[in-house]
């Protein structure tokens, strides 16, 4: 069983309500975008934390229709975690810089927890090859606009784990953790989306971690 669910591209507002479309025992954190105007829908990120579970909502500095983001904090043993969900439905290093202060600020704020930046950051350009430890994936190929992104993220330290290719062989989603520890990270093997139901240009994915929630 899933105990944390996290999702980009939810396309919710806030007419919709979250015990129409997610389980009741777990916790909705969301952000929708709103986009005036229109009928369309666009974007918007959820985090969904398990009830069995100690978690809430955080606060971060930047927030907004550009930088669409959820950050929760989860209590648990041996070392408590940080989920902080992106969406970007174009790479802008503008946008990109100001989730970066928000990265910062809760590393700075919970340097004792392990952090998790997920989500669709829209760097269909890079490639992803295997470091020499053969723990995490560094970029290669890396446009100039996406550079200093990258760069950053680096120098935090976070690692990059996911190799996960879609349809047209691009990692869109990505997973950055400040501890490698215990972390693995493979394509979704309970098929908690059926394949007729996925995006081809998300595929979806598992993290597993030892932890005990006591």
């Amino acid at each position: 069983m899933y105990l944390v669910l996290v999702l980009t591209e939810t396309w919710l507002s806030k007419r919709e309500s979250s015990s129409v479309y997610f389980p009741d025992k777990f916790k909705v954190y969301r952000y929708d975008r709103i986009v005036p105007n229109s009928n369309r829908r666009y974007g918007g990120v959820a985090i969904l934390v398990h009830q069995q579970l100690n978690h809430q909502r955080l606060t971060v500095k930047e927030n907004s229709d550009e930088v669409e983001c959820v950050a929760v904090e989860i209590k648990m043993k041996p070392i408590s975690l940080v989920i902080y969900a992106v969406y970007m439905r174009v790479f802008d290093p503008v946008v990109a810089a100001k989730h970066v202060i928000n990265i910062k600020e809760l590393c700075k704020t919970f340097d004792t927890h392990r952090i998790m930046v997920l989500g669709d950051f829209n760097m269909s350009s890079v490639k992803w090859k295997m470091d020499e430890s053969e723990e995490y994936y560094l970029p290669t190929n890396v446009d100039t606009s996406m550079e200093n992104f990258l760069v950053e993220m680096q120098d935090v330290p976070f690692f990059q784990l996911s190799n996960v290719k879609n349809k047209f062989h691009n990692v869109l989603d990505l997973v950055f953790v400040n501890d490698l520890g215990d972390v693995e990270l493979s394509v979704d093997q309970s098929k908690i989306v059926g394949s007729v139901q996925q995006d081809v240009s998300h595929v979806p994915y598992e993290i597993a971690f030892e932890y005990c929630t006591r």
